[in-house]
């Protein structure tokens, strides 16, 4: 199914499914879980979560990849009339994240949920955030309080990798980093973060 919404580079074209994906290393075991298609409120094929357990010495890890609806970035995006949709599209899908992350819970599984939230979550008082850690307060950011190089106009992250501190297998102190870009594209930068189960 191709969304009747033109692309904004070329009108001629037609936007049609908004891919994510997981990269795997040779070698790294893993298996596919079903899609997070729940993610997809707003139109149908075009978003949704790429959903993976990868397995290391006997330790499991669910890797959740997302790409979440752009608009909605913060309070100043909240109270503004033409941004209504995006920041109801963007709060359905927090909800979405948070029914996965409660399963995770639920099934005790260590998770990480990585990719572009078109949402600043360090800001202060964020919904999204408080929505996300409301039960389970051990969530954290990768990135921390750290500020993002990327583009200096906007310091804050829209792009995240979620985890929680208190599951078997989490983060490596201090192994964020952000790659800055060199041109203008892509239009965000890469991040990344080691996690271990010791």
């Amino acid at each position: 199914m191709v969304s009747g919404l033109p692309c904004r580079e070329n009108r001629n074209n037609r936007l049609g499914h908004l891919a994510t994906g997981i990269a795997v290393r040779d070698g790294l075991e893993y298996h596919r879980n079903p899609d997070l298609t729940d993610l997809d409120v707003d139109h149908p094929s075009r978003r949704w979560g790429t959903d993976i357990t990868i397995i290391v010495d006997n330790e499991e890890l669910r890797v959740l990849s997302v790409h979440l609806k752009s608009g909605c970035w913060s309070k100043r995006e909240d109270t503004n009339v033409s941004k209504k949709a995006a920041c109801t599209t963007l709060r359905e899908q927090i909800m979405v994240l948070k029914k996965w992350i409660a399963e995770r819970h639920e099934d005790g599984q260590s998770y990480v949920i990585v990719g572009d939230f078109n949402r600043r979550f360090t800001a202060p008082d964020d919904w999204a955030w408080e929505l996300l850690t409301e039960k389970v307060p051990t969530l954290a950011l990768a990135s921390n309080t750290k500020s993002s190089i990327c583009n200096p106009k906007y310091p804050l992250f829209i792009d995240h990798i979620i985890f929680d501190s208190a599951t078997k297998v989490t983060m490596v102190p201090g192994s964020f980093k952000e790659v800055e870009r060199v041109g203008k594209h892509p239009d965000h930068c890469a991040i990344s973060a080691h996690f271990s189960s010791d």
